[in-house]
């Protein structure tokens, strides 16, 4: 049996030259669009988050309103009293 961490690197190392293989070929295969190929692997991880940012982005933009709830308290001199140190 084998212990957790030793399964860990071996699933790891398998991870590495699977990886390697699939860039290799795609290097071979895709030779007039290496470029593309290029960025489209090293954007590949990070596409969710990609995704999840354009979206966010375009609610705050354009389907948010801006409505204010509550204006803060001033007092006699026009000054913000929740901002008082005391």
């Amino acid at each position: 049996m084998l212990s957790w961490g030793l399964l860990v690197i071996i699933v790891n190392v398998v991870y590495l030259l699977l990886s390697m293989l699939i860039g290799y070929l795609a290097y071979k295969f895709f030779k007039h669009i290496r470029k593309i190929v290029f960025i489209v692997v090293f954007l590949a991880p990070f596409l969710d988050l990609i995704i999840q940012k354009n979206i966010k982005t375009y609610y705050q933009a354009f389907k948010m309103e801006g409505e204010i709830y509550a204006y803060p308290e001033l007092d006699a001199d026009g000054k913000i009293e929740s901002l008082d140190i005391i």
